[in-house]
C-alpha cells in the first residue's frame, strides 16, 4: 500500500475539499457494457450507449491518471465477455492494487485458470437465488446449475493452487427471494464461499420497484434478515447483514418511500466510476445518468474533477444537498464501513 495517496485519501474523507487532494484511491472501472443476461432487476438493457469492450491500451491511461489502492471491474455488463480482462488485472496487480471483479458466473468455468494466475484478490458472482425456481424468474434463463458448478471449481482450483483469492457470493434482496436467505446462506457455505453480500434492490423505476418490492413490508423484510443473520453466525459465514439491519429504517424509507436521508455522501471524495468508453461520472449509480462529467480517454481525469460541475457538485452534496435524484434515493456508506472485512464491504 502506498502510504502518501492513501493519507491524501482520508484527508479528502475528512475534510471534503471542493477541490480533491491528490488523484483517486478507488475506482469502480466498467470492462464491459455487453451483457449475456437480461435480468428483471436490471435496467442495462434501457441504456442507449454504444456497446463497447474496455481496451488495455485504454485501461492504462485510467491506471495512469489515478493513485489506485483498490479497483473494482464491474458495471452493467458482464466482466468475462472482455477476453482481455485478466491482462487488464495484471496490470492493476503490477501497481500493487487490490483488484475484484463481480460476474453472473455463466462463463465462469473456462476462465477459472487465467482468473487465478491474474493475481485477482476477491471475485464476486452474483447468484440471487437459493434455488433453479427463483434463479430462472430474476435472470430469465435455466443458468442456476452452471453457475453452481463454477463456483465448486472456483474454490476447488484455488485450493489446488494455494491462491489467495476470496469468493463471494452476491444477492439482491426482494419480494420474491427474501425468505430465501437463510437457504442462500447454507447453500453457499456449502460451495465454499468465503462471505455472502446481500443488496437491496435499486428502485430505477417504478415498474421494476413494483414488480419486485410489491407487497413487502419492511417489517417482514427485518424479520427475513435478522433470521438470515442468526444463520450466518452460526455457519461462521461472514456477510453484511449487520450492516443492512443498523440502517434499515432509513434504508427502506430512502429507496422505496421516496424520503430523502440525512447520511452525507462519502464516495466523490476518493473514488470514481468509469465507463467502457470512458465517461467519468461520480458512481456506479450514475450509469443511468444520461450525462458525464467528461471522458477519461479524452481529457486529463484532473481536469474533470475539476471542472466547475463537479466541483460544485461535491459542494452541494458536503453542505447536504441532494441536488440529483440519484443521490436522494441513496443510502451512502458510513465512515466505519469504509474499514469492513471483505463480507461486509460496499
Amino acid at each position: 500500500m502506498k502510504i502518501r495517496p492513501v493519507l491524501k485519501g482520508l484527508a479528502n474523507l475528512v475534510v471534503k475539499p471542493n477541490r480533491l487532494f491528490g488523484r483517486p484511491i478507488h475506482a469502480v472501472v466498467e470492462p464491459s457494457n455487453l451483457c449475456n443476461l437480461h435480468c428483471r432487476m436490471c435496467v442495462r438493457d434501457r441504456l442507449k450507449e454504444i456497446r463497447r469492450l474496455l481496451t488495455p491500451r485504454d485501461f492504462e491511461k485510467i491506471l495512469d491518471q489515478m493513485d489506485l489502492q483498490a479497483l473494482t471491474f464491474s458495471g452493467y455488463g458482464e466482466p468475462l465477455l472482455n477476453s482481455r480482462l485478466e491482462e487488464m488485472i495484471r496490470m492493476a496487480k503490477n501497481r500493487q492494487v487490490l483488484v475484484n471483479t463481480t460476474t453472473n458466473g455463466l462463463l465462469l468455468v473456462d476462465r477459472i485458470e487465467s482468473l487465478l494466475s491474474s493475481g485477482i484478490d476477491l471475485i464476486s458472482v452474483s447468484l440471487d437465488a437459493a434455488n433453479p425456481e427463483t434463479y430462472r424468474e430474476l435472470r430469465n434463463t435455466d443458468g442456476f446449475e452452471q453457475v453452481i458448478r463454477a463456483v465448486k471449481e472456483l474454490d476447488r482450483a484455488r485450493q489446488q493452487t494455494v491462491s489467495r483469492c476470496k469468493i463471494r457470493l452476491s444477492f439482491v434482496l426482494n419480494e420474491r427471494s427474501v425468505n430465501e436467505v437463510p437457504g442462500f446462506l447454507k447453500l453457499s457455505k456449502s460451495l465454499g464461499a468465503d462471505c455472502v453480500l446481500f443488496q437491496m434492490l435499486e428502485p430505477v423505476s417504478a415498474d421494476v420497484a413494483s414488480g419486485l418490492i410489491g407487497g413487502l413490508t419492511v417489517e417482514h423484510f427485518e424479520r427475513k434478515l435478522r433470521d438470515g443473520l442468526e444463520t450466518a453466525r452460526r455457519l461462521s459465514m461472514s456477510t453484511n447483514l449487520a450492516v443492512l439491519l443498523k440502517n434499515i429504517a432509513v434504508t427502506w424509507r430512502t429507496k422505496y418511500c421516496g424520503e430523502t436521508n440525512p447520511i452525507s455522501c462519502k464516495m466523490v471524495w476518493f473514488s470514481v466510476y468509469v465507463t467502457s468508453a470512458g465517461q467519468v461520472r461520480p458512481c456506479c449509480f450514475f450509469q443511468t445518468a444520461v450525462s458525464s462529467f467528461g471522458n477519461i480517454l479524452e481529457e486529463d481525469l484532473s481536469s474533470i474533477l475539476g471542472r466547475k460541475e463537479f466541483v460544485e457538485f461535491r459542494r452541494k452534496l458536503k453542505q447536504g444537498r441532494k441536488v440529483h435524484e440519484i443521490c436522494r434515493r441513496c443510502v451512502p456508506i458510513q465512515y466505519s464501513d469504509l474499514f469492513l472485512s471483505l463480507g461486509d464491504r460496499f
